[in-house]
């Protein structure tokens, strides 16, 4: 007879126990531990099921009794470590404000996106949760003072293995004005899961442990991720083929929810607008058949554009005065793309005011961007006029528009009659405003952008749940607006961003203004191109994914409130509307740009990349993007006021044969060091190869304030220093970056000068150089557990940032619970790439304690891993999930005792010999000691 009674007979090193939580007794010498059901499950329930498995005979009480014993142990949540010295807990901050999250707008929880959570043995505190495809924001927050000091967070797929995540963040702190520095911190702190498989039901876990480090209360949740691609049933089909925008706009306002609005043919030229809404799982949707063109241009107008104008000489010009020409003109052009012998339409600068010049000024300098004294964009004595200004500043080709007079500047040697023109016609291409529950895809959108400000292609204001997907956005000046304002004038308060801009998806879309890319460089486009890919200045929610952005302008991504938002917060604005980096929220806001999803997104060939800097932004999480040929910055957290931000497994690349070799990429541009924040800088790869004075990372050890935490990221560059730490000025707000387990190289790796590989500003303004991790450890307190290995990617000119075989940074990474727990290897590797060529291990599907056999003993092992809230070890955890489903479970003993005696189905393979899984899923095979 098979006896379950040894199931629970353990050696004495492997128990981990608390007496308060656990029946303990001795059996020969052996510890017996007992798995605590205690909350929710009947002693005498268990002692039944014991019983019952002990005499039950093997072919039918053993699948019975486990089954049932199965269904007792589910009623209660698996028993946690009762020490917080395990790593991943966060203490509570003393002193702290109460924070209380504010009850949850109806339209927020339309679709169930945003749960709380609350457990009656710890009543001041809530858990909620905002779910997204692949992530989810989990938030933690106490309405006042109880005993409990600590916390931890774990999450599993419903019913599967519990899996720590990464640790909660400090308080939530703000800062009282931009006078006084005084810090509050609040009883308020963040974190995010990671890798979620989309529409998934997942289970998240809080627990909290008193001053003794017990076990005090656990808070459990559970949501959905959302769904990959959602579905779309129609309710009715509109099918559109005229060529008339007017028809288009007609089955837009007699839509009901659920109608199926297909367009082809055309272009169409205007704009269109959405007054209705769809319902839930009931979109209005706009469908284009991929080459459906939607027009913003005056059609009219471009096609005498290039006539009736007369060469002229302009009084003041200054700079590239030969060949400028005028004629009258018939309204503001806010907008113009020019196409020269039928080639690609470009975006033709308009020169507005800026710098304190006027249009005119920057007109007869021939500039349109940044001329700022103390800019790199006016070198030399920027005190003594006449101001210098940079070759990088000129604009060879532009427009300057004064008293109904079109002043156009051409290069030399050209006529207008060698251009054909498109001027815009509208602001924006399809306002969605404040609806909600619309689909836009597969539409090509130019030529929309005839206003000073607010111009888009498609402009979603207070409105939620809204898909853009699968579109062109060409020749536009800003791509997607999602804009929260404060449409009900709520007073300032911490639940004042209801009104909505929440949820919606930004996806696949095809984006770029069309800027000429010999122009398209900081110092021209800063005042007079600063266009956006995708602004996000919402609430809750957001998702931005797998879009491409090119030849933008000034910025690429954007999370930063509109001005009149940041004036309401103050956030990042005084109430006058100035800008000032510095200056604080009133309070951590609920749902204020909040849970905004950044990832795989391809960025390149531009001037910025992104931005989440303005000022209130929580939990943003960057992973995963390609941000290639950027030119001066690239994650800019200018603001970013509270945090955290994550920023996780994206690729950076500046190559030799960028354009954008005049000057050095600022990777991390971080500001506003009075604020607090917390970012998360993970496994990233930031490769510049294009000048000898670039450094991978730079930036000011103001860190005082700034919890910023960096591990497992190679850093490379072509120069000899590959990072500057320099001091701040004055000595004010000092403090260094938490930096460990990260990698250095430049070229001279191996070569001359090894030394200059890291420079290191003292508090007394002198400069050490190190070529040693020890020198930084000794000078900085940094990279203890660093190198200076050179890169080892595969070919990264070719943008193959694979690790080679023979590279240095394969399993020398540290393990960050809930960011890299899926890894090759003994350790995680270096950068954004896992070398997979670790991955493949050999391992026998149901040879959980892998001794070669396949027998009753696996299912003993098995239910001890189980039963013990996995305190004992399995090393492949692929041989443990019997039945191949991605979770390991009691119901997979179950199928490994019906193979054994009721002659049922075959374990899954590789089974009966070494092999490795064939399937995608959340496990892998740390070793397997027979098959290795």
């Amino acid at each position: 007879m098979f006896n379950l009674y040894y199931f629970f007979i353990m050696p004495k090193q492997k128990i981990k126990y608390s007496r308060k939580n656990n029946a303990h007794k001795t059996h020969k010498g052996k510890k017996i531990v007992f798995a605590d059901v205690k909350t929710k499950t009947s002693p005498i329930l268990l002692a039944v099921i014991m019983l019952y498995l002990f005499i039950g005979c093997v072919s039918v009480s053993v699948v019975v009794g486990l089954s049932i014993l199965t269904i007792a142990l589910r009623l209660a949540p698996a028993q946690a470590p009762t020490s917080q010295m395990q790593a991943g807990f966060t203490m509570r901050t003393q002193n702290a404000s109460s924070y209380i999250f504010p009850e949850i707008p109806s339209q927020y929880g339309t679709a169930g996106y945003i749960k709380d959570f609350k457990n009656s043995s710890a009543p001041v505190w809530t858990l909620r949760i905002v779910s997204g495809i692949n992530t989810a924001g989990v938030h933690l927050a106490a309405s006042a003072r109880d005993s409990i000091q600590s916390f931890s967070l774990y999450y599993r797929l419903a019913n599967g293995i519990w899996l720590r995540g990464h640790a909660f963040t400090g308080s939530i702190t703000g800062t009282k004005s931009i006078s006084d520095d005084t810090k509050i911190p609040y009883d308020y702190y963040v974190s995010s899961l990671f890798h979620l498989s989309p529409g998934q039901g997942y289970e998240v876990r809080a627990d909290l442990y008193n001053s003794e480090g017990l076990l005090a209360s656990q808070i459990l949740g559970n949501f959905d991720t959302q769904p990959d691609v959602f579905v779309f049933n129609p309710g009715a089909t509109i099918n559109i083929t005229s060529g008339n925008i007017s028809d288009i706009q007609d089955a837009i306002d007699n839509a009901a929810p659920g109608a199926d609005i297909r367009v082809s043919g055309g272009p169409y030229f205007g704009k269109l607008v959405f007054s209705k809404s769809g319902e839930k799982d009931k979109w209005i949707r706009l469908l284009g058949d991929g080459s459906t063109v939607i027009d913003g241009s005056d059609q009219a107008l471009n096609n005498t554009f290039s006539g009736g104008w007369v060469k002229t000489t302009l009084s003041g010009c200054e700079r590239n005065c030969e060949n400028i020409w005028q004629k009258p003109a018939s309204g503001d052009y806010w907008g113009i793309w020019v196409s020269e012998n039928g080639g690609e339409y470009n975006y033709l600068y308009r020169h507005t005011v800026s710098s304190g010049a006027t249009g005119r000024d920057n007109f007869n300098k021939s500039v349109s961007g940044q001329i700022e004294s103390g800019e790199f964009c006016v070198p030399g004595d920027t005190l003594s006029p006449p101001r210098v200004i940079a070759e990088d500043s000129i604009v060879p080709q532009g427009y300057h528009i004064e008293n109904k007079i079109m002043y156009l500047r051409l290069e030399s040697g050209k006529t207008p009659e060698d251009y054909r023109f498109k001027i815009s016609k509208h602001a924006r291409g399809i306002d969605i405003g404040s609806q909600s529950w619309v689909w836009v895809e597969g539409l090509t959108l130019s030529y929309f952008g005839n206003t000073e400000y607010s111009a888009a292609g498609i402009n979603i204001r207070n409105g939620n749940y809204n898909i853009i997907r699968n579109n062109k956005i060409h020749q536009t000046k800003n791509g997607v607006k999602i804009e929260w304002t404060n449409a009900d004038n709520d007073s300032v308060g911490i639940g004042m961003a209801d009104d909505g801009a929440a949820f919606n998806r930004i996806e696949s879309n095809d984006i770029t203004t069309s800027m000429r890319e010999d122009l398209n460089y900081y110092c021209k486009v800063k005042k007079g191109g600063s266009f956006i890919a995708v602004s996000v200045a919402g609430t809750v929610g957001n998702i931005v994914r797998n879009n491409t952005m090119y030849n933008i302008g000034e910025n690429a991504l954007q999370i930063q409130l509109l001005s009149d938002s940041a004036a309401i917060t103050g956030c990042g604005r005084k109430p006058d509307k100035s800008s000032d980096d510095g200056h604080p929220c009133a309070m951590p806001f609920a749902f204020l740009l909040s849970d905004t999803d950044i990832y795989d997104n391809v960025v390149r060939d531009n001037v910025e990349a992104i931005e989440p800097d303005g000022g209130q932004v929580i939990n943003t999480r960057i992973v995963g993007n390609i941000f290639r040929n950027i030119e001066i910055s690239l994650f800019s957290l200018q603001a970013g006021e509270y945090g955290p931000t994550w920023f996780v497994r994206n690729i950076i690349s500046k190559s030799q044969e960028s354009q954008y070799n005049i000057r050095s990429l600022e990777v991390f541009k971080f500001r506003g060091e009075n604020l607090s924040k917390y970012a998360y800088i993970y496994h990233n790869d930031i490769y510049l190869n294009s000048i000898k004075s670039q450094t991978a990372y730079r930036s000011r050890n103001y860190f005082e304030n700034w919890n910023m935490v960096f591990r497992n990221n190679i850093f490379h560059s072509q120069g000899q220093t590959v990072a500057q730490f320099p001091s701040p000025e004055g000595m004010l707000y000092y403090g260094v970056p938490d930096m460990d387990y990260d990698s250095f190289s430049n070229d001279s790796l191996p070569g001359a000068n090894p030394k200059l590989t890291i420079a290191w500003q003292k508090k007394d303004m002198n400069w050490t150089y190190c070529g040693t991790i020890d020198c930084l450890n000794n000078i900085g307190g940094l990279e203890k557990n660093g190198g200076i290995w050179f890169h080892g990617f595969a070919d990264p000119e070719k943008n193959v940032f694979n690790l080679k075989s023979t590279s240095k940074n394969i399993d020398v990474g540290v393990k960050i619970p809930g960011i890299n727990d899926q890894y090759c290897g003994n350790n995680p590797d270096m950068g954004a790439m896992e070398n997979k060529n670790l991955c493949q291990t050999n391992f026998i599907r149901s040879d959980v304690n892998d001794d070669g056999n396949i027998n009753i003993t696996d299912v003993i092992y098995l239910l001890n891993y189980l039963f013990s809230d996995r305190l004992i070890s399995v090393s492949c955890l692929d041989a443990a999930d019997i039945d191949d489903n991605s979770v390991v479970e009691i119901t997979d003993a179950i199928y490994l005792l019906a193979y054994f005696f009721q002659g049922g189905d075959l374990p899954r393979e590789p089974f009966n010999q070494c092999g490795i899984d064939q399937t995608a899923d959340i496990y892998g095979c740390d070793m397997s000691a027979v098959c290795s």
